[in-house]
């Protein structure tokens, strides 16, 4: 790549972590201490936060009443008792493929509890580290990992749920709330987003090469993994899978998929649905439009402006 960027220096750029003590030259070097994971996990969660800023600014109050509006109604409305079968009554969690519940559910699910870690972890916020809430936060992954989401749990329904949705928020939602959870927890979480995104280089449930905006989102999410997990061999696999992929090559065809010089990303890759949804979605897996086939493979579209 020319105009002073390379690779490796989109590389930290996008995935938002320069990788302490983990040599882009290598395979794998040892992070020296706890204390460098620690700081990759708070450097995601000044992402997700904005980080220390002035709070009594007024361009900030909105955004903050609005966060903590939102965090306040979900945990008002969490369902805390020890009998439950879901954390939202409007949310029903499948345990099975037989169940009537969608597994988009687990993913609003963690969607939700990301959504309260950010109000605890956010400067200015009314419900900043707030113990009560931290403490129904961690509870509400005990049981979406108990219930549904973890390492001996076969993948039913669409893909993007296990792999790509329900991971991001598990890992954002340890980085916002990292100090509170103790080591079994790390452990298990950690390995459920291994079991299901165990390698970007491919989705788990098709045997396909991922690309464009799914591949820097499953690099983004074993990265993470890896510093929660103080493992620096996860946090490798993650910048290898990014270098050896053409996410970062600029498209001169005028078409097609690649790196445009406008900043926009685009990529199609075509993986087998044998009558299951298929997903279209944007950068981040936020805004997605559902279609059903009953083809044997159809082309899917990944595009980032």
């Amino acid at each position: 790549m020319s105009d002073g960027w390379s690779r490796r220096s989109v590389l930290k750029s996008s995935l938002g972590l320069s990788l302490a003590g983990v040599s882009l030259s290598g395979t794998t070097e040892t992070v020296t201490g706890a204390s460098e994971y620690e700081t990759l996990r708070q450097r995601w969660a000044q992402l997700l936060t904005g980080g220390d800023f002035d709070a009594t600014q007024f361009e900030y109050q909105d955004p903050l009443a609005e966060l903590d509006e939102t965090a306040q109604d979900h945990w008002e409305t969490m369902d805390t008792s020890a009998d439950r079968d879901r954390l939202w009554s409007d949310l029903p969690i499948p345990a099975s493929s037989s169940a009537s519940a969608s597994e988009s559910n687990i993913t609003d699910s963690y969607g939700r509890l990301q959504e309260m870690a950010m109000a605890y972890a956010t400067n200015g916020s009314s419900l900043e580290d707030d113990s009560a809430l931290v403490a129904d936060i961690v509870d509400g992954l005990d049981f979406l990992y108990d219930r549904v989401y973890n390492e001996d749990q076969s993948q039913f329904g669409n893909w993007w749920h296990w792999e790509i949705g329900s991971p991001m928020r598990l890992v954002s939602v340890c980085a916002l709330v990292g100090d509170e959870l103790s080591s079994t927890q790390e452990t298990n979480y950690t390995n459920a987003v291994g079991a299901h995104t165990g390698t970007p280089y491919e989705y788990t449930e098709y045997d396909v090469t991922s690309g464009g905006a799914n591949r820097v989102d499953m690099c983004l999410i074993t990265a993470l993994r890896g510093a929660i997990s103080g493992t620096d061999s996860t946090i490798a696999l993650a910048r290898d899978c990014i270098e050896e992929s053409d996410i970062f090559q600029y498209n001169t065809s005028g078409g097609g998929n690649g790196l445009y010089r406008t900043g926009r990303t685009s990529t199609t890759k075509r993986y087998p649905t044998s009558g299951r949804t298929a997903r279209s979605c944007s950068k981040g897996s936020v805004n997605c439009s559902l279609s059903s086939t009953g083809r044997a493979g159809r082309s899917r579209t990944s595009t980032t402006t």
